[in-house]
This record gives C-alpha cells, structure tokens and sequence, in this order.
C-alpha cells in the first residue's frame, strides 16, 4: 500500500463510508514494511460498472444500463456470500441477461472476508454488525 496516497484520501474513504453506510468511520492506516507501488496510470474507461446484488433493484438497473450501453458498456460486479439462495438468484439473472442480450456479459464476483493478522485482530461474529448494507 503506498502509505501517503491513502492518507491523503482519508476523509474522503471516511466520508464516502458514511455516506453509503449512515455510520461514521475512522480510517487509520499502517505503515508496512516494503516499497511502495509504483504510480499508475489508470485507462479513462468509456464503460460502466454497476453493482449487482441478484435483487431487484440492482436487476432493473442493469437492465436499464445495459439498454443505454449495450453489453461491451457494462461490467457487472458481485459480493458473494456464503448464501446459496443470493448465490444462486445471481448466477440466473446474469444467465437471463445473457439470454435477453445475446451476449456473455463481462461480470467480476468476488468474495470477502477478514482475518487476525499479527496484532491485529478481526471482529468474532458476536462483534460484527450481522446485516449486509455496507458491503
């Protein structure tokens, strides 16, 4: 992690958590051993990406994105969970779409998690908040 980068963006984290989340947040970074990334240029994408839960909110709003884009426009990004039935409600609609549009939709699916590392610990599951809303 490039330490001052990320320090100098800290409000802003902050501030886009609790606008997400209605909670307030205190970012602290760590110093880690090791050299820093180097800078990159990142590409000015022409795209979209839009979050997608397998509910329908997210499912309408693709499908309206996918209307105004078209399918080389849109990325699809998915939070998998243990939960078979999200899991699952996902994988259909993003079959659907395929169907309904013809086309493999570009869709990126990942899992999270936390962990202890070394002194610092993670939240057991009696500390940490049991819904989703700020995934």
């Amino acid at each position: 992690m490039n330490h001052a980068a990320f320090e100098g963006l800290k409000i802003d984290l902050e501030l886009l958590l609790w606008f997400l989340s209605d909670d307030n947040w205190t970012i602290t970074f760590h110093r880690a051993s090791g050299t820093p990334e180097p800078k990159r240029n990142w590409p000015a994408a022409a795209g979209a990406t839009i979050l997608f839960s397998g509910g329908v909110d997210s499912f309408v709003g693709a499908v309206e994105l996918l209307g105004q884009r078209n399918v080389a426009g849109v990325q699809l990004a998915s939070h998998l969970t243990g939960n078979r039935v999200m899991r699952q409600s996902q994988q259909d609609l993003v079959a659907h779409l395929e169907c309904e549009y013809g086309a493999t939709l570009n869709r990126i699916a990942v899992r999270t998690g936390g962990r202890t590392t070394g002194h610092y610990s993670y939240p057991s599951d009696a500390d940490r908040e049991e819904s989703q809303r700020t995934r």
